[in-house]
């Protein structure tokens, strides 16, 4: 206290050492060490918010609806995902990537066409390199095993590619382009423009595998000759035999790339292929781009054996003979007749061609635009107003025979009450009454020259 009586007080500044500076990027903790850490929660009204903290101190955020998010306590509990969409929603699905694929640039295509091409190639040969390998015999005696182990192995695998992976495949723009065309997304001209492009960049992929394998004697030796046997099978049909097997094999094609579609992962999307393409193989329909790969393969081969090279007849005729074996000649079943590109184009490409774009574009992409698309909701509306007018037409013919059979009672009645009173004077006639059609009574218009009569 001093003399004055007030108290001293003492002001006492404390200065802060200044904050350390924050550790350099490399002095952080590796990635699996750091922990995660959740966004603060939103208000009711805003998105939600998930995310993961990274390196370098940012947060990765996902907005999504807040209705869509369940409210979770732990960011690592599992959202649940639609393992497939519904019919209608794969429908939409595939009319949108048919209408993509219009938009596409001719590189994008062109690349992803000869990639199908390839594909589909590298499925046929695996069909050829296991399941055409088995004995003549067993294949003869055990055709149903035969079948199962031709479609399992091989010709999945490659369309499973092409829908994993991405490629422009002709078989399943068929269905694509149709779907779109049916929902008035694409016209017409872009359908045969993919279809045609597809189809080239495919043929140009499988003969530059085709003739890869040559140069890598894949199929050498005895391999060669189920190929060429396979050929002149598929060669020896009529035209119609072969249409119809082209139909039936696109039909099951373009429901296996349907499927996939539907699927949300890539196990779905495999057992969705596999089932109905091993079906189609099994059963020994006709695929088109398959086919541009193994029957120009079996020409190459056949060419290949007539220059002496490594085929099968070349190879039985060098095959040593074990010691003690008969030397008499077995019987052995004529030969195939030879295969020539023409043969191949006409009596397998083209017929099988056609019946893979009707039986894709009209038996699946086309049904299913009646049953979820705009063409079934206008086929809805075209039937209800015809239920209507046919409601509206009976409504009106009924109507119209109850007021016939009212106006033939009235009409009975009068004729009944003149009949009786006749000779009386309270008649409607007496009285100069005329009844109308319509019921009701009235007196008649009598012309003045013929008014002077009755006065």
């Amino acid at each position: 206290m001093n003399g004055r009586g007030h108290n001293a007080s003492t002001l006492v500044i404390i200065i802060m050492p200044p904050p350390p500076p924050p550790p350099p990027p490399s002095a952080l903790p590796p990635i699996a060490a750091v922990a995660d850490v959740e966004a603060p929660a939103p208000p009711p009204s805003a998105a939600a918010t998930l995310g993961r903290r990274t390196l370098s101190g940012k947060l990765l955020v996902r907005e999504r609806p807040l209705e869509s998010v369940p409210a979770l306590e732990d960011e690592h509990q599992d959202v649940p995902v639609r393992a497939f969409l519904s019919p209608s929603e794969a429908f939409a699905h595939v009319a949108t990537a048919g209408s993509d694929r219009a938009r596409a640039g001719p590189v994008r295509e062109g690349v992803l066409g000869l990639l199908a091409g390839s594909f589909i190639g590298l499925g046929f040969s695996l069909c050829l390199a296991v399941g055409g390998q088995m004995s003549p015999e067993l294949r003869r005696s055990e055709p149903g095993l035969f079948a199962l182990i031709f479609g399992s192995f091989g010709f999945p695998f490659g369309l499973t590619l092409c829908v994993v992976c991405g490629a422009s495949l002709f078989t399943s723009n068929v269905g694509y382009m149709a779907a779109a065309y049916c929902e008035g997304r694409v016209s017409a001209l872009s359908v045969l423009r993919v279809w045609v492009y597809s189809f080239g960049c495919n043929a140009l992929g499988a003969l530059a595998l085709a003739q890869m394998y040559i140069w890598g004697d894949v199929f050498g030796g005895g391999k060669a000759a189920f190929v060429l046997e396979l050929a002149a099978k598929k060669t020896a049909n009529p035209f119609g035999v072969t249409l119809v097997r082209g139909v039936l094999c696109n039909f099951l094609v373009v429901l296996a790339v349907w499927q996939a579609n539907a699927a949300q992962d890539v196990a779905g999307k495999a057992v969705a292929i596999f089932l109905p393409i091993s079906a189609f193989v099994a059963l020994g329909f006709e695929h088109c781009v398959a086919n541009l790969f193994g029957l120009p393969l079996a020409l190459m081969l056949q060419r290949q054996q007539r220059e002496g090279g490594t085929g099968a007849a070349a190879a039985a005729h060098s095959a040593p003979v074990a010691p003690g074996a008969a030397t008499m000649p077995t019987p052995t079943p004529p030969p195939p007749p030879p295969l020539t590109l023409g043969r191949v184009v006409s009596r397998n490409l083209v017929p099988v061609t056609l019946g893979n774009a009707l039986g894709g574009g009209l038996f699946v992409a086309t049904a299913y635009a009646f049953a979820y698309g705009a063409p079934g909701r206008a086929a809805d509306a075209w039937c209800e107003r015809q239920w209507q007018r046919a409601v509206a037409s009976v409504a009106a013919a009924a109507a119209a025979r109850r007021r016939r059979g009212a106006a033939a009672g009235r009409a009975a009645g009068a004729a009944g009450g003149g009949g009786g009173g006749g000779g009386s004077n309270g008649s409607g006639s007496a009285r100069g009454l005329v009844q109308s059609p319509g019921g009701h009574s009235h007196h008649p218009r009598i012309p003045p020259s013929e008014k002077a009569l009755f006065s």
